[in-house]
């Protein structure tokens, strides 16, 4: 049903998944003040969430509340994500969840709904359906359909437009307005048929397993993504976050490789664009924090496609902080804004023309006992019907490259873009993709 509410998210390496269905109860903000807001909504939550277990050996604190939001806090709500909140916090009516080999399965109604006979009938009635439709998506991804052909139909901004706005922005740092900024860019395709969003994350499941693959269905509308970036994890007050930027992509030739590895690892200019969201982030999260460590060198994150610099952050937290209290502290990082954090939204705002909802924002889960995690929502797709929005950005810093950051936007746009359809056209008149080397492996 695609107009059905759904939220599902997974860590395909580490056999566990959520997908919740339906509302039970929900929450809406936005604002300067959106995540104390929906700190204090889910802290009044807690205080009547009762949980029944028909089974007294298992454990009662991991029902959970979606909750997912926005780039921007005051965001216009313009097309196409007209129909999305700023920023939600919601308890699904139905919640299945698999941690390994235990699966556990929620049913979720304000009390009011079951307080008369008739009341609890038609709950129940309405838990069975739902019921039903967690196994529905199975039947449709397992037919074989012809593949999905993809025609750009508009680019936000053009190519050349995009590359003279990197330079404007390379101008702006060696001016000292910011020194990093990442901006962004949009596409918009028309598909030869109708595209089906389980069959899309089943496929991102399969070929990110080192990723989290996320769907969100809201009305007519579903947000599809594979993203490698854990803005926050917390659990029993250890907090784990990951510091990424720099991007290189991957070869299937083990020689070529090496050299893409070699060269992320070793480039100046990706080193110092690296140590300014650990820099940063690590000086948002201190005040909230007991001990913190973060690796003075960094990893590499290998994906399918592409590979990252990747530093770890894990801290103990102060007592009687939130997960959402680290969110208001951490988002935007500048691993998808820039820094200063201020100055590098206020250029993305005058120069972005179109509105990033929310790609760049983060979606996942708050559990009963106010444990959570929350990603990064990137390499995204908005899809309605035969209609998709996708994302992608660049970071930007002194010695940035005009042209090598466009390639970068390519290699992430086309690795989401094979998940999508198998051919992919170009409209004349929308302006094209650029045609950077494609990454393979």
């Amino acid at each position: 049903d695609t107009n059905e509410v759904f939220f599902y998210t997974a860590q395909p390496e580490h056999n566990r998944s959520r997908l919740g269905l339906g509302c039970a109860w929900t929450y809406e903000t936005r604002g300067s003040q959106r995540f104390e807001e929906l700190q204090q909504a889910f802290r009044d939550l807690q205080v009547g969430w009762a949980i029944h277990a028909l089974d007294e050996t298992a454990s009662p604190t991991q029902a959970a509340a979606f909750v997912g939001f926005a780039f921007g806090a005051d965001e216009a709500a313009s097309a196409p994500w007209q129909a999305w909140p700023n920023t939600l916090l919601s308890v699904p009516k139905v919640l299945l969840q698999r941690e390994a080999e235990i699966v556990s399965l929620y049913l979720s109604a304000k009390p009011e709904f079951l307080q008369m006979p008739g009341q609890r009938l038609r709950q129940i009635q309405d838990w069975l359906k739902l019921c039903k439709k967690l196994l529905a998506p199975v039947a449709e991804v397992a037919e074989k359909d012809p593949a999905v052909s993809l025609q750009l139909m508009q680019c936000e901004p053009e190519n050349e437009v995009w590359l003279t706005q990197i330079e404007q922005a390379r101008q702006a740092i060696h001016t000292g307005d910011f020194t990093k900024v990442v901006p962004a860019r949009h596409l918009h395709f028309q598909a030869s048929r109708g595209l089906q969003p389980a069959k899309i994350v089943q496929k991102l499941t399969q070929q990110f397993p080192s990723c989290t693959p996320m769907g969100i269905g809201l009305g007519a509308s579903t947000l599809v993504a594979a993203t490698p970036e854990k803005l926050v994890q917390l659990k029993a007050g250890r907090l784990c976050c990951d510091a990424l930027g720099g991007t290189m992509p991957r070869s299937d030739h083990e020689q070529r490789n090496q050299q893409l590895t070699d060269e992320l690892i070793q480039s100046p200019r990706i080193r110092r664009e690296h140590a300014l969201v650990v820099d940063q982030m690590v000086r948002a999260l201190e005040p909230l924090c007991t001990s913190l460590q973060a690796a003075h060198t960094p990893a590499v994150m290998s994906l399918r496609q592409l590979q990252h610099l990747w530093t770890p952050i894990n801290a103990q937290l102060r007592a009687g902080v939130g997960l959402l209290d680290i969110v208001a502290r951490l988002h935007p990082t500048p691993a998808v804004a820039g820094t200063p954090t201020a100055e590098a939204q206020d250029w993305i705002k005058q120069n972005e023309p179109f509105a990033r909802g929310w790609y760049t924002g983060a979606a996942g889960w708050l559990e009963h006992n106010g444990d959570g995690e929350l990603s990064v929502i990137l390499r995204c797709a908005l899809l309605q019907g035969c209609q998709a929005d996708l994302y992608a950005g660049a970071g930007v810093v002194a010695d940035s490259e005009p042209a090598a950051e466009l390639a970068e936007t390519d290699l992430k746009l086309r690795s989401l873009l094979n998940v999508l359809g198998k051919n992919i056209a170009e409209n004349k008149d929308s302006g094209a993709v650029s045609q950077a080397p494609r990454a393979t492996g």
